[in-house]
């Protein structure tokens, strides 16, 4: 699918997987995201995900969605490097994002950017 497609097509779900290396071990969690300024943007509290985006790790991003009979859908990976919000305008700009996260924590939310240079979608049809 052409970039355009894929940026499409990624707001019509409302979670994807967010997938790295940590400490030499590899995760893939849910997240629910959102497209920011042409990125990934995820709303997240202390933990894997945040380490990943502390220490620069690159990390994949993945969604889909796949009719109930499994016969067709389409799939968009990004790969790139996950970095944290800091920066108090874009901050601003992160936080008016309609956008929670799931997880309970006493913590306060933390953003992360994973730029989508290297996105790549298919279209699957099998009728």
């Amino acid at each position: 699918m052409p970039r355009t497609e894929c940026l499409d097509v990624l707001p019509s779900v409302p979670l994807g997987r967010m997938a790295g290396v940590v400490d030499g071990e590899p995760f893939v969690l849910p997240v629910n995201f959102a497209l920011f300024e042409g990125d990934i943007l995820i709303r997240t509290n202390a933990g894997t995900k945040l380490h990943a985006a502390i220490t620069g790790s690159v990390v994949a991003f993945e969604a889909d969605h796949f009719a109930n009979d499994g016969l067709d859908g389409w799939s968009v990976l990004i790969r790139g490097q996950a970095r944290e919000i800091t920066a108090a305008e874009e901050l601003a700009r992160a936080q008016a994002v309609e956008l929670r996260t799931y997880a309970y924590s006493d913590s306060p939310n933390r953003f992360i950017r994973i730029p989508t240079e290297k996105m790549t979608g298919r279209r699957f049809d099998r009728m």
